[in-house]
């Protein structure tokens, strides 16, 4: 059979043994274990392998994996034809662009990503990317808070560098642009606010929800500023949960995973998510010293014309964005407790922002 034929499973039902086993082939898949994991989309599992006779004898190596980390969807509009190599529009959503980040992107990323095991999809648009479980690997642990600086200055000084002010969008249209998300979140503030402020009434401190009741109608105004700032490949969702840090000492490496919201925005995009996500409780100048190392890291790496004065200030604005995309979240309705607790914890971990960054007088 060839990979073109491979059925690609329709649902949780089809990551059955005989399917395994068909992947993997010569080896055996006896019994296979489904854990759902957290994610914001693409049906995450880790699934659990059980292998025959011998095959078990190989559990471990990268022919007969004891776990792997399984995403599914199906996106008909951008990934379709994707098997044929063809080019793909600006339709892609958080379901096919992780998909399509590991296609186009993840093979020339200078900073680790999860090895991709198979990557398939159907011409009807249906795709499962196979992963590896990264807790195999046996120097590898999950991110602590005193990693904070040196995924700061990994993002400096190796993602955001080799891609500022390409034509990334151009190439890869499945990418979000800062335009993009402006639109999206202003479109959905009218009812994200509201339900966030409801939620939370009487844990979210006076400045906070000043900030976030201004958003609607003014929050368009607040950050289109960052439209104009170059652009890179920017993760767009950082925070503990999507970081890990393999090897010891100066051989250390930040391991980036879940790419479903890959986006052509401005870098400070990540920094603020990242800093507001897992500092909380550091004053302002504990933040400058960050913002600092960030831009020494662009400096050292040739990039030229983005001033320390210029990233303070976009940063301020990012962090708006990140109100507004809180709200946005919001919006959802049926969002899981899961996600109202992520909501809440990054709310808490902001508090304090806003005065200690003077927001209400960009808003």
């Amino acid at each position: 059979m060839s990979w073109s034929e491979f059925p690609v499973p329709r649902s949780e039902a089809d990551l059955s043994a005989g399917w395994f086993s068909a992947l993997l082939h010569p080896r055996v898949v006896e019994s296979v274990t489904l854990e759902r994991l957290e994610g914001l989309s693409n049906a995450p599992f880790r699934a659990r392998l059980g292998y025959a006779g011998d095959d078990a004898d190989d559990r471990g190596s990268r022919e007969a994996p004891p776990s792997v980390i399984v995403k599914m969807g199906r996106a008909p509009g951008a990934i379709r034809g994707v098997t044929r190599g063809a080019t793909r529009g600006a339709t892609a959503n958080v379901i096919d662009r992780e998909f399509l980040f590991y296609q186009d992107l993840a093979p020339h990323l200078p900073v680790p990503v999860p090895r991709v095991l198979y990557r398939l999809a159907s011409s009807d648009g249906h795709f499962i990317l196979v992963l590896e479980d990264l807790l195999l690997r046996k120097e590898i642990q999950p991110f602590k808070p005193g990693d904070l600086p040196f995924v700061v200055e990994t993002l400096g000084r190796r993602l955001h560098p080799p891609h500022w002010d390409s034509p990334l969008s151009a190439k890869h249209p499945y990418l979000r642009t800062m335009a993009s998300f402006v639109e999206r979140v202003e479109s959905r503030l009218g009812e994200g606010v509201p339900r966030l402020l409801q939620r939370f009434r009487g844990e979210i401190g006076d400045d906070e929800r000043e900030l976030i009741s201004r958003l609607p109608g003014r929050f368009a105004d607040a950050v289109r500023p960052l439209v104009d700032v170059p652009a890179t490949l920017c993760h767009h969702d950082l925070n503990r949960r999507n970081l890990f840090v393999e090897g010891p000492g100066a051989n250390r490496e930040v391991i980036f995973v879940d790419w479903q919201l890959v986006s052509a925005v401005p870098g400070v995009r990540d920094l603020s998510f990242l800093i507001q996500n897992e500092g909380g409780g550091l004053g302002e100048a504990s933040e400058r010293a960050l913002l600092e190392r960030y831009h020494a890291g662009l400096m050292a790496e040739g990039v030229l014309g983005y001033t320390f004065g210029r990233l303070v200030e976009d940063y301020r604005r990012s962090i708006i964005c990140d109100f507004g995309r809180i709200a946005m979240t919001a919006s959802n309705h049926g969002l899981p407790s899961g996600m109202w607790e992520q909501l809440a914890e990054q709310l808490g971990n902001r508090a304090g922002a806003v005065e200690r960054w003077h927001l209400l007088e960009v808003m």
